[in-house]
């Protein structure tokens, strides 16, 4: 097993951080979706800065019940989070009061879907930009959208793909051949799913909790958790790296532009 390298380094924050970004020619900071909204992030000390609650104007018991999640930056620099009920202070399986959100590089933050979503995860692009993925883990769907990559829209939601098997579909990436990886949390496996909508690979885990895959060159990492498995596992809460012969497909940034 690989020790960590000397890179690699722990910082804390006052809350919880769903997803992080980065930032286009700022290299001291991040871009997150935290407990309460979108947030800058030192790099260094962890030290938050409130860009905006999203749910502030919605009252304190809803800000506490829910949380930012997972999310991803478009081809125009923009972040999309999906967020959800925090499952670490609600005695109940998330409820259909999530919400899908939009940072604009000009700071502004806009809401997609309002009250539409249950725990939504994963969030990629077609490479030709015009159809956007959301997973929705509760009812094990990915959906497309059309996607309006100038204005930032989407229509036309549908499902693409629905996990027939153990698993719910959780963090998400597109490779080079227009394919998507998925993690399945309490699924032990990360699936590729071609553009028709079918499993065509699938990598086994060691552990249940699947929770995202991303790409370095064609080296898949894959990220698991093991605070809430069953039974526990020797390998629940490490990070893999599988070759697997392909490269994310290059239809983002991956910067937040700022």
């Amino acid at each position: 097993m690989s020790t960590n390298p000397p890179s690699s380094r722990t910082i804390t924050t006052e809350c919880h951080v769903g997803v992080t970004a980065d930032i286009a020619g700022i290299s001291d900071k991040l871009v997150a979706a935290a407990k309460y909204g979108f947030a800058s992030i030192d790099r260094q000390t962890g030290q938050i800065e409130w860009l905006q609650r999203v749910y502030e104007g919605e009252g304190p018991d809803v800000e506490r019940r829910m949380r930012m999640n997972d999310g991803a930056v478009d081809s125009y620099g923009r972040f999309w989070v999906g967020s959800m009920n925090d499952t670490h202070l609600v005695d109940h399986w998330p409820k259909y009061e999530g919400s899908l959100f939009r940072l604009d590089p000009d700071g502004s933050v806009h809401t997609i879907l309002h009250h539409a979503l249950a725990v939504p995860n994963g969030i990629a692009w077609n490479l030709a930009g015009d159809i956007m993925y959301l997973t929705e883990s509760d009812t094990k769907d990915i959906y497309a959208f059309d996607f309006d990559a100038e204005k930032g829209r989407i229509s036309n939601k549908r499902i693409f793909f629905h996990n027939q098997t153990e698993g719910l579909p959780d963090g998400l990436v597109v490779d080079e051949e227009d394919c998507l990886w998925s993690a399945l949390w309490r699924g032990s496996q990360v699936i590729r799913i071609s553009p028709s909508g079918d499993i065509i690979g699938v990598i086994d885990l060691p552990c249940p909790l699947v929770t995202c895959p991303t790409f370095v060159d064609t080296d898949l990492i894959i990220t698991t958790a093991n605070y809430a498995e069953e039974s526990p596992t020797q390998h629940g809460g490490g990070v893999f790296r599988v070759n697997v012969g392909v490269r994310r497909g290059r239809n983002h940034k991956a910067k937040l532009q700022m």
